[in-house]
């Protein structure tokens, strides 16, 4: 039995570009560079899967607020 992959969402090209909030040549950018998947459904009409979009968003740990130090390890009496 083969597993069924869920039923994607398509964005067009203006619409993935607002929903990352990005330029369209941002996203066309990403296209060419191979940094994000689409299928062509014509010949000029080109589609990008909600996941695949998703996908490029890639969460960075946050920087400690100033003032505060940033967590560390505790040290030996040694300094190791």
């Amino acid at each position: 039995m083969t597993k069924r992959r869920p039923a994607a969402q398509w964005l067009t090209i203006a619409e993935a570009a607002a929903r990352l909030r990005v330029s369209t040549k941002t996203i066309r950018r990403y296209i060419d560079a191979g940094r994000l998947e689409v299928s062509r459904v014509g010949p000029k009409m080109i589609r990008i899967d909600v996941a695949d979009l998703d996908a490029l968003i890639v969460p960075i740990p946050a920087a400690p607020r100033p003032g505060r130090r940033a967590l560390r390890e505790p040290q030996n009496a040694d300094g190791g």
